[in-house]
């Protein structure tokens, strides 16, 4: 069973890297992977300790459940670091366009206040078509 009592160790020290991403704790497959970890080493000592077949069998089938969790474990918290460097990207990028916007608002803006001494511009006058309804007469 030291075998296997290594290949928790390799596990717990994973879940300890995995658990560095600041938002580790907030995915499921984390959580998941930590709690059956627990599990997991707990049965795998347990099975240490006894000499029992079937103990050391359920400790290998919790191992290769715990193995399982750890790479759903991983690929979330990849997803996750992905996701948050798509955030920052998109955040930077929409910061720009805004301030660009604001950038531009504020030109026509003084150009707004320049024009103000001007003659104003000739305008044709604009005549406005409205349908007007007819009272449905009473029959």
């Amino acid at each position: 069973m030291g075998a296997s009592w290594l290949e928790v160790d390799t596990l717990i020290r994973e879940l300890d890297t995995l658990a560095e991403f600041p938002h580790a704790d907030a995915l499921p497959a984390v959580l998941r992977a930590r709690q059956l970890l627990g599990q997991t080493a707990m049965v795998v000592s347990l099975a240490g300790l006894s000499d029992e077949a079937q103990a050391e069998t359920e400790a290998h089938d919790l191992l290769a459940r715990a193995a399982v969790a750890m790479l759903d474990a991983s690929t979330a918290v990849r997803r996750a670091r992905e996701t948050v460097e798509l955030s920052r990207a998109t955040r930077a990028q929409a910061s720009a366009l805004i301030a660009e916007a604001r950038a531009l608002r504020a030109r026509d803006r003084s150009r707004g206040t320049l024009s103000v001494g001007r003659s104003p511009s000739p305008v044709a006058d604009t005549t406005a078509l409205a349908r007007v309804r007819e009272p449905a007469a009473a029959s």
